[in-house]
């Protein structure tokens, strides 16, 4: 007799590059992270492969042992300080 398993869903976070939702991007990447059971060092890594265009230049000012969640806290950053530069240019 053999036993059928049911195939888990492929979940991926996307990418991120600061034209959507930054909190909505984390919310999904923190999804898969607990689902997968990512460590620490697999968390970085592919939060750090998720980062494109614009949004990527935050690794330049990451440190070499940056975790994920001050990875984090770099996007959130860095997109108010380009939300504080958007407003200074439209005035």
């Amino acid at each position: 007799m053999t036993t059928s398993r049911r195939a888990l869903p492929t979940l991926k976070p996307g990418t991120y590059d600061g034209t959507t939702c930054l909190e909505t991007f984390l919310a999904k990447f923190e999804n898969c992270a607990e689902y997968y059971h990512w460590n620490k060092a697999e968390k970085l890594c592919n939060l750090r492969a998720a980062l494109e265009g614009r949004s990527g230049n935050v690794l330049w000012e990451a440190k070499p042992h940056t975790t994920a969640a001050e990875l984090s806290q770099l996007l959130k950053t860095d997109l108010v300080h380009k939300t504080k530069q958007s407003v200074i240019e439209l005035s």
